[in-house]
């Protein structure tokens, strides 16, 4: 997948909306609509195969509207279009990170050290355990 290429889908296909933030601005955020709401629709979403389409709509399911639509929004910044690049940073980060496959974990064995390590430790447990009884020697 090219982050670049999504960059662009999303400038050219994600629907933006501006409303009154309620972030930092002072004066300013009382005059001017600079918090940016991002609507990007993962069924339709350019530059990714249908399995990884599939896998995004699984993965990000918590965050998805009825329709499919991932909605972001960023107040963070004083201006509009510093958070409308920050609200289409926050979209390709979760692309990416739904798309993310983990290495698969193989099992392995404990080293003979280890073993040894684990044994010792539960008697040496044991034998304080057992010291603290009050018994007839």
């Amino acid at each position: 997948m090219d982050q670049e290429a999504l960059r662009r889908w999303i400038e050219d296909h994600g629907e933006e909306s501006f409303s009154r933030s309620s972030g930092p601005g002072g004066q300013n955020v009382n005059k001017t609509s600079t918090k940016a709401l991002l609507r990007v629709s993962i069924p339709l979403l350019g530059g990714i195969t249908e399995p990884e389409r599939a896998r995004l709509l699984v993965k990000l399911a918590g965050k998805l509207t009825a329709e499919g639509d991932l909605v972001v929004q960023a107040q963070d910044e004083r201006s509009q279009g510093m958070n409308r690049d920050l609200a289409i940073e926050r979209v390709i980060a979760l692309v990416v990170q739904g798309l993310h496959r983990p290495k698969p974990r193989h099992k392995t064995k404990p080293t003979k050290a280890s073993q040894e390590r684990r044994l010792t430790a539960k008697r040496v447990a044991s034998n304080h355990k057992r010291n603290r009884s009050i018994g007839d020697d």
